[in-house]
């Protein structure tokens, strides 16, 4: 049986020197033994990044379930499953260009994954996805807010 300690998690941003080196501060190592009292426990060190959040996440579901509902009804076209239409919007927003470093040559392209997305990036992709809906098929997806609100 997992207890709650076994599944404790703890984040902490720690500057690392040029030298390589880093402390751990002493009120981090007392919040750890107090959930692992004479305990082993393993400390995992990754780098720092701005993924998008898990609130965009479920926000970007939300309208891509939405969108989909929409084409639907409009075209009358089942193929428009949320899997589908979240491929379609990648496709059209998210295709990313590979460059060679040294000739500035376009390789190929790529289609970003949604995890891969900084906060700012994530943003950005809804933002598209709204006018999108929009402009091209006349479909108002709600905001932030207005979802917010759709919730209570």
């Amino acid at each position: 049986m997992t207890s709650s300690k076994d599944i404790f998690e703890a984040y902490k941003v720690i500057e690392v020197a040029e030298d390589g080196t880093f402390t751990i501060p002493a009120s981090f190592v007392m919040q750890i033994k107090t959930y692992f009292p004479k305990t082993k426990i393993e400390l995992v060190a990754r780098k720092l990044r701005s993924r998008r959040s898990l609130h965009q996440n479920s926000f970007l579901h939300l309208l891509i379930g939405i969108f989909s509902v929409e084409l639907i009804n409009l075209t009358g076209d089942r193929i428009y499953t949320p899997e589908i239409v979240k491929e379609m919007l990648k496709l059209k927003f998210l295709k990313t260009d590979i460059v060679d470093e040294k000739t500035g040559e376009v390789k190929g392209q790529y289609i970003k994954c949604t995890h891969e997305l900084k906060i700012s990036e994530m943003a950005d992709f809804i933002s598209k996805i709204m006018e999108y809906a929009l402009n091209e098929f006349g479909i108002k997806l709600p905001s932030a807010n207005e979802q917010l609100r759709l919730i209570e």
